[in-house]
């Protein structure tokens, strides 16, 4: 994963996660939300948990990551 390769080369101290919307699945405990599946991929390459953030937002679509990433950017 490119972002665990940034974070290892020490261009990204922090990975910003952005959740997406919950599908029914999810709420069904079919499958697992997206953010949770990142995040176990980025752990499983060596990212330690205080290195990644979630972002709240039920994101769909590239325009909604980039609002709320832009929304952590001005807090």
């Amino acid at each position: 994963m490119r972002a665990a390769a940034l974070f290892h080369a020490g261009a990204a101290p922090r990975i910003l996660v952005p959740k997406p919307k919950r599908d029914p699945t999810d709420e069904l405990r079919l499958t697992r939300p997206g953010e949770s599946v990142t995040r176990g991929v980025l752990l499983a390459n060596g990212v330690p948990d205080e290195a990644i953030e979630v972002l709240d937002g039920d994101v769909t679509s590239t325009f909604d990551e980039a609002s709320v990433v832009r929304g952590w950017v001005e807090r």
